[in-house]
């Protein structure tokens, strides 16, 4: 009897803790878009001055973990940064860790809808750019940060990024990102700064390690892709 009642309570406060992380990305990403007229976060920025490109929560420089995080395009906006980008719930296969520490990336639990809210500009290096955030025809509904990863060899991976049910990806096949890890509901994080917990689509759901899943977040809970959520339209 014991038992259930701590799994359910250790459940309850990581939801918590995740709802605290993904309240302070969404103002900070807020506050990022203050500090430059109104132009939100890019899926990657390329800096000539670090000669690397800039994610939301990370650089690519050939240095340190530390030194990748302090560089992201988020990172002057939050301490302990390196909390904030790791739910408690998600507990990553070693060999996946080993992966990312070989890499020198973090391990980051969420995942931003840059492909939306950002262009490309150069693609040669990777370089976007935000589209302003008065451009968002509907910011308390609108997806900023989720929870999210991707799937290998049937291992939950970290990534940065999350994808509507209407994406297009390069392998040409469904590629679910929305990780549903708080009692089949994803944490997320809404342009204007709430949070709030919401189902995955019911429809190409993968299963993963737990009993939890990769899916879409779609507000219409039915068989028809949506992008609602996240086009900024």
């Amino acid at each position: 009897m014991l038992l259930p009642a701590l799994t359910r309570a250790k459940q309850s406060a990581y939801a918590v803790a995740c709802r605290s992380n993904q309240k302070q990305l969404a103002l900070a990403a807020l506050m990022f878009a203050d500090d430059r007229n109104g132009e939100m976060l890019a899926a990657s920025h390329w800096d000539a001055g670090l000669n690397a490109n800039r994610e939301w929560c990370f650089a690519y420089v050939p240095t340190s973990i530390d030194d990748a995080l302090k560089n992201g395009l988020l990172g002057p906006y939050i301490a302990n940064v390196n909390k904030v980008i790791q739910c408690p719930a998600v507990r990553l296969d070693e060999r996946v860790l080993q992966g990312l520490n070989t890499q020198g990336r973090p391990n980051v639990s969420y995942g931003y809808n840059s492909f939306y809210l950002s262009e490309k500009i150069i693609i040669a290096v990777g370089h976007w750019r935000g589209f302003p955030i008065t451009s968002v025809k509907k910011p308390t509904e609108t997806i900023t940060f989720s929870d999210s990863g991707g799937l290998v060899k049937g291992l939950l991976y970290p990534t940065t990024d999350i994808l509507g049910p209407k994406w297009i990806t390069s392998s040409g096949k469904p590629e679910p990102s929305i990780h549903d890890r708080h009692g089949a509901r994803a944490i997320v994080a809404w342009l204007d700064g709430h949070v709030s917990a919401e189902r995955t689509a019911p429809y190409e759901r993968l299963p993963m390690p737990g009993g939890n899943h990769l899916g879409y977040l779609d507000p219409n809970q039915d068989q028809v892709r949506d992008d609602d959520w996240f086009d900024r339209e």
